[in-house]
């Protein structure tokens, strides 16, 4: 297995559609926890608004990884179809 800042790459990269750009700029730093099947790979990236967040993957089936984000700061980003972009804060209703 590579290192871990290249598995990530790899990992987050591969769910991309064509033509669709990362939503990070760099790893900040990864590691791998765990040993054997339950291994993972634990991610700081630097988000394209410069903004950072934590991301972890594994492998769950010959050639298959998945992901999850554990923190992002300033919120989830959504491609818009040109560039990534911060969800908008959605408003509270009264009483809530």
């Amino acid at each position: 297995m590579p290192d871990p800042v290249t598995t990530i790459n790899a990992v987050l990269r591969a769910v991309l559609p064509p033509g669709v750009p990362p939503s990070f700029r760099r790893v900040l730093a990864a590691r791998f926890d765990g040993a054997g099947r339950r291994r993972i790979v634990v991610a700081d990236l630097e988000m394209v608004d410069g903004l950072t967040a934590t991301v972890e993957a594994w492998h769950y089936a010959p050639g298959g990884w998945a992901h999850r984000w554990l923190a992002m700061a300033g919120g989830p980003m959504f491609w818009n179809g040109r560039r990534w972009q911060r969800e908008e804060p959605q408003p509270r209703l009264p009483g809530l």
